[in-house]
């Protein structure tokens, strides 16, 4: 929830404090090298911690983020107040959709326990609710999502890849955590020093896509 938060964030603190043109490019090469050099960190730290205790995991982050907060306040120009939007929140359609996501992730998760018709009519009541979010967008003033950008055929295919790749990537991660330290019993230092190999990819390959944006 909170890198949900956190990435159109800093992206947008980015845009607003760097020109367009060579400084902005550099500044969004650094970001993505950070990234993943927080990933590949991510790894070795996250398993030095579970070695210590798998509290850590969770607590450690806390302490970073507040370090990060205090760094920022000094840091980050400050930028006005923006003003007031008149429209209003959409709160019907955030209601429905979190609602959907909610009963859709239930209804998957628990659908080895719940039964086949408890998880079709969980299911079922998850579309309804996407669909009831769908008419709520197309009728409000103010939508949370303007259904119009999908009729832009680039910008569909460029999500549904965004969306394949992560989640075939996050899936790759989880079952080779679970074959190292399950079938093969690594520790899970040994498995984090493992996949170092994926966050130095990471950052060859979103270094390369940024410096190759900037060039064009």
């Amino acid at each position: 929830i909170s890198a949900a938060f956190m990435t159109p964030a800093g992206l947008s603190i980015i845009t607003t404090s760097f020109a367009e043109g060579t400084a902005r490019n550099k500044a969004l090469l650094v970001y993505a090298g950070t990234a993943a050099a927080g990933f590949s960190l991510g790894l070795v730290v996250g398993g030095i911690l579970s070695e210590i205790s798998w509290r850590w995991v969770f607590f450690g982050p806390v302490l970073l983020a507040f370090v990060i907060l205090l760094a920022a306040i000094r840091l980050i120009p400050a930028s006005g107040r923006p003003e007031a939007s008149s429209k209003g929140f959409d709160l019907a359609g955030a209601v429905s959709v979190t609602a959907a996501m909610l009963l859709l992730v239930y209804g998957v998760v628990e659908s080895s326990n719940l039964g086949w018709s408890w998880t079709a009519g969980i299911l079922a009541c998850s579309a309804l609710l996407f669909a009831l979010f769908a008419t709520i967008e197309r009728r409000s003033a103010s939508p949370l999502v303007r259904l119009g950008i999908f009729s832009a055929s680039s910008l569909v295919r460029a999500n549904l890849g965004a969306m394949l790749f992560a989640g075939s990537f996050f899936g790759f991660q989880f079952v080779t955590v679970l074959y190292l330290q399950e079938l093969r019993s690594w520790s899970s230092l040994e498995t984090g020093l493992a996949l170092l190999a994926v966050g130095g990819e990471r950052y060859i390959q979103e270094s390369t896509e940024k410096q190759a944006s900037s060039n064009m």
